[in-house]
């Protein structure tokens, strides 16, 4: 039996929200990665990411996004400052999870889990990967 440490789990399941109904979008052209407060203030966008990788839960099969954000101390005020509250993760218009932060989010990146199909997560990972590579130009 695999164990991973308390802090992991939490985040996992922290990050775990409910996800749109919507179809996946269905473009060829990226969309826009945004992170929103309740109040639907823009937290961070794709620029504010370095990568996102898809990561498959073991024991559930359960597709996640790892999501590492360029500036760190962004990350930790983002969530730190919203405890209790949910933020809102959107790929274009389609809202992929809602998670309500419980305990502070730390280190260099976080798990994010939704109801988002394999296609959505491969275009937020091309989306982000294609603004880090446009931005190092």
């Amino acid at each position: 039996m695999l164990k991973f440490p308390g802090f992991l789990i939490a985040a996992v399941l922290i990050l775990s929200g409910c996800a749109g109904t919507e179809e996946s979008q269905s473009t060829d052209e990226l969309q826009e990665v945004t992170v929103k407060s309740e109040g639907d203030e823009i937290l961070a966008e794709t620029a504010d990411f370095e990568k996102a990788e898809i990561r498959y839960e073991e024991d559930t099969g359960l597709m996640q996004l790892e999501m590492y954000m360029k500036d760190q101390q962004m990350m930790e005020e983002m969530f730190g400052e919203r405890m209790g509250q949910e933020i809102h993760f959107y790929y274009g218009d389609e809202l992929i999870s809602s998670p309500n932060l419980l305990v502070p989010i730390e280190g260099e990146s976080f798990t994010l889990a939704g109801d988002f199909d394999e296609e959505t997560a491969e275009q937020i990972v091309e989306a982000i990967a294609q603004q880090a590579e446009e931005d190092q130009e």
